[in-house]
This record gives structure tokens, C-alpha cells and sequence, in this order.
């Protein structure tokens, strides 16, 4: 029960931490999936460094679990905005007991405790997606959101954006080679990826469903023992708060996954 609370508080203290609390929109309700909606598997095309020497493509949404079987979201901006042990996109720790993070124990963090096992080496991810998928380390997506320039610059404004999109928040990110352009208001620009920001989740409960506030799973743990390390970020009315940090590997995370090319 400790644990369960000390959970919670912090994620609820990480998310709260630089925000007003007027700034916090209502829950947005997801309707469920329609689970026999054909969903793209394969990633986009552009290129994206994640290191001096490593570059990946990204897969064509966000992952989830649904009905038995692994997809990815239908377009980029997507979640489920639900779950329960069939319909999942919101992970743990994926540790050998967790059941690849779909599992919805909060309050025993040794049930999280173990290797990281990668999402892309599941047989049965790999029988519904194709082999190859991977997710980014730690300092992967520190190099890809903070290092990496385009066009010769570094960090927000120029290799990724905060962005709304069909109403949901989230961050575009750009490619490697990425050409300015005039695009509609709200749109995702072409060759760009868009991570929504479907909130958290602690157990069966779900936490700032459809606000600013994104959470993603890296393959990184964390020198604290029942922590992992996490990208999240936070849009307040005029700036979006970004960090690499670490927390709780019971907490529910989104999960975005990547090719190497």
C-alpha cells in the first residue's frame, strides 16, 4: 500500500510540478477499437538519428495490445484511452512476469524487477508486426530530441515541436532532412512523426487521458532498482516541458517503437 501511494504521488508530482491548475483540460473520451480495423505495420520512410553513427524509422503509430494480438495504433495520433488485460497501450516495466507490461499490479515493485525484455523480440509481437522492432535507450532519445540538429540546429524548435493535432497533444518531431514547409493548421507534416500524449496508468487506473501530458517507455533502467528511465513531456499554455527522467516501473507507459536502418 506504501508503495501504491508513493507511486502515484510521484507521478502525479512529476506531471503537476510546472503546471497551474487551471491549465488542465478535461479527460477526453477514446472511443474502444474497432479490433477488426486493418492497422499499417509498416514504418515511416523518413530517417531519424538516434546517435552520431545509428539512424531508425519509427513505427506508423503507437503500440498496443488488443484482443490477443499486437498492432500498432491506426494513424499517429491515436491511444485507447482505456484498459484492461485485452486492450492495452499504456506498459510496465516489461520484466519476465509482467506479460510485456500489459499486467495491471500497482503495489509490488519486485513484481517489475528483472531485465528489460525488449517488446521486438516477443514471438508474438513479431508473428503480428515483422521482426526488427526495438525500443530507443535512454540516451537514444536524449539524442534524438535534444542533440540531434536539423538544418543545423539542436533541441525544440528545430528538430521537434509541441503540436495539436485533431485535438490531442503531443510532440512532432522531425527528420534528419527536413525541408520548412506550409502545411494546415493541425495537420502532421509529411516525413514527421507525432507522439500523442495519452497520460499514464497505475494499475487499472488511468491518469490525464487526453492532456498534455506524455510518458515513454525507454529500454533503459534506472540506477534506482524498481525505477526505469522515461522520456515525459508537459504542455502548459506557452511552453512545453521535456525532460529524460526516471520513476516507477509499475507505472503504465506509452510505448513507441523503432527499426534501425
Amino acid at each position: 500500500m506504501e508503495r501504491t501511494l508513493i507511486t502515484l504521488c510521484c507521478l502525479i508530482i512529476m506531471a503537476v510540478s510546472c503546471q497551474k491548475t487551471d491549465d488542465i483540460r478535461p479527460i477526453i473520451p477514446i472511443a474502444p477499437p474497432d479490433t477488426d480495423t486493418i492497422v499499417p505495420s509498416d514504418p515511416v520512410p523518413a530517417l531519424f538519428s538516434v546517435s552520431d553513427t545509428q539512424q531508425v524509422r519509427f513505427s506508423p503509430g503507437n503500440l498496443q495490445y488488443v484482443e490477443g494480438h499486437w498492432r500498432f495504433a491506426e494513424h499517429q495520433t491515436d491511444f485507447l484511452g482505456t484498459f484492461d488485460l485485452n486492450h492495452c497501450d499504456l506498459f510496465g516495466w516489461p520484466a519476465a512476469n509482467t506479460n510485456w507490461g500489459v499486467d495491471s499490479t500497482k503495489d509490488n515493485w519486485m513484481h517489475y524487477d528483472g531485465d528489460f525484455m525488449d517488446w521486438g523480440t516477443n514471438p508474438a509481437l513479431i508473428a503480428d508486426l515483422g521482426n526488427g522492432w526495438r525500443t530507443l535507450s535512454a540516451d537514444e532519445w536524449d539524442y534524438l530530441l535534444n542533440r540531434r540538429q536539423v538544418n543545423g540546429s539542436a533541441g525544440e524548435g528545430n528538430s521537434w515541436i509541441a503540436a495539436r493535432i485533431n485535438g490531442q497533444y503531443g510532440l512532432i518531431i522531425y527528420p534528419d532532412r527536413f525541408t520548412r514547409q506550409t502545411s494546415t493548421l493541425g495537420t502532421i507534416p509529411d516525413s514527421c512523426v507525432f507522439l500523442p500524449a495519452p497520460g499514464s496508468r497505475l494499475g487499472n487506473q488511468l491518469y490525464y487521458v487526453g492532456n498534455e501530458y506524455g510518458f515513454y517507455r525507454s529500454s533503459t533502467p534506472s540506477d534506482i532498482r524498481w525505477y526505469a528511465n522515461y522520456i515525459s513531456f508537459y504542455q502548459s499554455t506557452s511552453t512545453t516541458h521535456l525532460q529524460i527522467t526516471s520513476g516507477d516501473r509499475e507505472a503504465g507507459l506509452s510505448v513507441r517503437l523503432v527499426r534501425d536502418f
